[in-house]
């Protein structure tokens, strides 16, 4: 059995990762973070690293770091993607504890 304080440290820890994804969607939100990361970086400028990862004319040295300059893009979209779901998680375990204390 988990005791009072374990469980109002957990809903804490809850807490703080709810906020995070609150302070993330903000930023989602923000139109120059739109602008430079989302619309610049992770689809503008992989876009560019992909056409030139494939282009048969670059020596193939050049084209494995543009290929990697891609994939670099792609792992934060998926960072940020993880963050969002781990605050959608925490939201809905608050909920559930909420929903158990209080009957």
């Amino acid at each position: 059995m988990i005791s009072l304080e374990e469980l109002e440290s957990y809903k804490e820890q809850l807490k703080e990762e709810v906020e995070k994804g609150k302070r993330l969607n903000a930023l989602l939100n923000n139109k120059d973070f739109k602008e430079f990361i989302l619309d610049g970086y992770t689809k503008d400028y992989v876009l560019y690293n992909l056409k030139n990862s494939t282009d048969t004319k670059i020596p193939l040295d050049v084209r494995e770091d543009y290929l990697l300059k891609a994939k670099g893009a792609s792992i934060f979209t998926h960072y940020l993607d993880g963050l969002l779901v781990r605050a959608e998680q925490a939201k809905s375990q608050l909920n559930e504890i909420d929903e158990e204390t209080n009957d």
